[in-house]
């Protein structure tokens, strides 16, 4: 049998474009009752709480907003779990050599996701498109940018231009040649010298991370997928693929050529679908600007796929970027990795999406939307019943609804054989107990309670341990979503930022972390070192977890009494580690400048001393039990006291901080005020004997000058009394300029 053979150009872009048309979200693709698409064009729609389509003229068109309210309320604590810590990921080491780099690579990461990129709202939208679409998906990269600055140098000698043109970054656009004068130090004499004026531009190649998140329309796979990559990033999906909309201008400056990116088409089959124009309305639908090509929009396809595009008999990871709907390829390049994470709120068992909080609530928002309709109806009704009339009726008069108005009636006929009301009854005893049931089953499904949205009148009846029984239970719902979060895609969006400034990061960086500026070299790193995402730590509010720090000291100070000292049971390297805690709970990020170096080290730590007799620290406890129970009543009552001095002196601190700062810039400006004084002043002391200077050499000129004219009328009248001469007018003009000649 023949062997594999190389792929051509050609087979490979008929290999992208099938992918392309067989992969989950492309409308060529999906195929009417399983349209991914569709599921996430109508989960939008039910989360702005557009109409269903079944409403009737006349009739209530209300819509209950269940998957909106609902998202909105878990969005907070799933959130706050990431955020809340500085330290909620960090890396764990992969063996005993890259302890040293752990805690280096964990600040450095946090410090690229939420410093050099926008991790809020990165995580934000990542969860909440989880949440209401079933994926969020994050994008990351390392990204190399050119950046050119202009550059003049004035009065280079010939080996400081030689240097400057050593400079790899810099390239020369002008020289100018200019002579000046430059005093020899040997003889003191002035001697012409050649300098020169340069006119550069300095080109600098900056990489770094970058990471964003992606709109689920824009992210195609292949179906039947289950993971995107193994736990080292090698590749697992065949097929995964960015469809992005771009400018010819940011293809150009992206390194594409000119003449490859002006001719794709505009157009694209996918590029006004439903779900595109719900997310962005109409905006998105603009005509494109004849006038500057370079600003034309174009769609273009990133894809990420497993070919042997060698021929080698092995698949390996190819990045090819096709444009148009003739998916013309652009770029064809072997990567180490896919750039993509995904996380889904609710995972389907062996499928890379599950199911979403809107396809739990959307049929509760359904039933509910119906009932307040049917409600709503019922109320019309019974605020303006049908009649019965005969035919002596004024119907004008009837159909009027205005206040106290009247009807008029023709003949002797009574009211009440002329008019008969006919009654609706009122619904709203049976409505009520139905809503409350749908809102039960909504709570069931996705765990966000009643009874910690607020404060919920009818909660005050129910018991303590009911109540905590139920938001327990409720924070468990959210606290395994934030935890599928944690364990998924975020896990794997640390690791590639890990991977990509391990295999990038060539030269050592200066970073602030902590208040200080660090010198960081990840290239010493581990790519492979474990990523750990404290999502048990990070839950909860930071008075709760201030609280709970300090009930820790406070057991620990105890137990240290009653063993006299550090011992076994608590030893220095505890008693730091809970301070430690207690004061990042504070929200402080520096503890050694409140209790001085504080290290958790157990090495350094004095070997614990022998434990003492059973029987002494029987006696002893039993003698201290009630000193015990007192003292803790007495540090409770003192803690809180601490709590509002310690409150009151950040304050106090705050202010003179502040105070401070205003002195010192008041002083600032004080001295520059000086030195621009001082500047001035000398300017014009400069410029007064500069003045005095030139008159001086003015009138020693003009002295001069008379004395020469003077010496000329002289001779002119020593020579007149000699003979009478007769000369020419050109002699006298010779004599003349001689004698000045003579003179000088």
């Amino acid at each position: 049998m023949e062997g594999p053979k190389p792929l051509d150009a050609e087979t490979l872009q008929s290999i992208v474009r099938a992918q392309i048309n067989a992969a989950v979200g492309s409308r060529i693709g999906d195929d009417g009752a399983g349209d991914f698409t569709a599921d996430r064009e109508e989960a939008m729609k039910y989360y702005f709480g557009e109409p269903l389509g079944n409403e009737v003229d006349g009739r209530s068109q209300i819509v209950s907003r269940d998957v909106h309210d609902t998202i909105e309320w878990m969005l907070p604590s799933i959130i706050e779990v990431f955020t809340s810590s500085d330290d909620a990921v960090r890396y764990e080491p992969y063996g005993p050599e890259d302890e040293a780099y752990a805690e280096q690579a964990t600040d450095y990461a946090n410090y690229v996701f939420h410093k050099e990129n926008d991790g809020f709202q990165i995580l934000y939208d990542m969860v909440k498109d989880a949440l209401m679409l079933r994926q969020g998906i994050a994008k990351v990269w390392w990204d190399e940018r050119e950046e050119q600055k202009r550059e003049d140098y004035t009065g280079l000698t010939d080996v400081e231009l030689a240097k400057l043109d050593q400079d790899d970054e810099l390239d020369i656009e002008e020289i100018v040649e200019i002579s000046d004068m430059q005093i020899d130090p040997m003889s003191g004499m002035e001697l012409p010298m050649e300098l020169y004026d340069v006119r550069a531009v300095r080109t600098t190649v900056e990489g770094r991370v970058r990471v964003e998140s992606v709109p689920p329309e824009e992210f195609l796979f292949s179906r039947r997928a289950v993971r995107l990559d193994d736990e080292r990033g090698n590749m697992l999906i065949p097929f995964v693929c960015h469809r992005v909309k771009k400018t010819i201008s940011d293809l150009v400056a992206e390194g594409f050529a000119w003449d490859d990116v002006k001719d794709i088409p505009s157009s694209y089959e996918g590029e006004y679908n439903e779900e595109r124009t719900t997310r962005h309305g109409d905006d998105d639908i603009v005509e494109n600007s004849a006038r500057d090509p370079s600003m034309r929009e174009v769609w273009i396809h990133e894809c990420y796929l497993r070919v042997d595009y060698d021929g080698d008999g092995i698949a390996e990871v190819r990045k090819v970027t096709v444009g148009g709907t003739g998916h013309r390829i652009l770029e064809n390049v072997e990567v180490a990795e896919q750039p993509f994470v995904t996380i889904t709120p609710v995972p389907t068992p062996h499928a890379l999406v599950g199911q979403s909080v809107t396809d739990q609530v959307k049929d509760v928002q359904k039933l509910k939307t119906t009932i307040w309709r049917q409600l709503l109806d019922n109320i019309y009704n019974v605020n303006n019943s049908r009649a019965a009339v005969n035919e002596r009726v004024d119907l004008d008069t009837l159909l009027s609804n205005a206040i106290g108005g009247a009807i008029r009636i023709e003949g002797r006929d009574s009211v009440g054989d002329a008019i008969q009301f006919q009654q609706t009854p009122s619904i709203a005893g049976h409505i009520f107990p139905m809503l409350e049931y749908a809102d039960q089953v909504k709570e069931s499904r996705a765990g966000v309670s009643r009874l910690n949205q607020g404060l919920d009148p009818d909660a005050l009846s129910d018991t303590a341990a009911g109540m905590n029984m139920l938001m327990t239970a409720s924070q468990r719902r959210q606290l395994l979503i934030a935890r599928i979060f944690a364990n998924t895609g975020i896990r794997d969006l640390f690791k590639k930022i890990l991977r990509l400034t391990v295999a990038h990061q060539e030269r050592e960086k200066i970073i602030r972390l902590r208040g200080q500026f660090v010198t960081i070299e990840p290239s010493r790193w581990n790519p492979h070192m474990d990523v750990t995402v404290s999502v048990g730590l990070g839950y909860g509010s930071k008075e709760q977890q201030l609280v709970a720090r300090r009930q820790i000291l406070d057991i620990q100070g105890q137990i240290v009494q009653m063993q006299g000292g550090f011992g076994p049971l608590v030893n220095e390297a505890h008693a730091s580690h809970a301070l430690l805690k207690f004061v990042e709970a504070t929200g402080e990020q520096q503890p050694e400048a409140y209790f001085g170096e504080i290290s958790t080290d157990e090495a350094s730590q004095p070997k614990p001393p022998p434990p003492p007799d059973p029987e002494q620290v029987k006696a002893q406890m039993e003698g201290q039990k009630m000193q015990m129970q007192a003292q803790m009543d007495q540090q409770k009552a003192q803690s809180d006291i601490q709590m509002k001095q310690a409150d009151m002196q950040m304050k106090a601190q705050s202010d003179q901080r502040k105070a401070e700062m205003e002195l010192q810039k008041l002083q600032a400006q004080l001295l520059l005020e000086r030195e621009k004084h001082q500047a001035q002043m000398q300017m014009e002391r400069e410029k007064h004997a500069l003045d005095m200077e030139l008159k001086r050499q003015e009138a020693e000129f003009n002295a001069r000058l008379r004395a020469s004219e003077a010496q000329q009328k002289a001779a002119l009248a020593q020579r007149s009394v000699g003979p009478r001469v007769v000369l020419e007018r050109n002699d006298i003009g010779d004599i003349v300029g001689g004698a000045a000649k003579d003179d000088d």
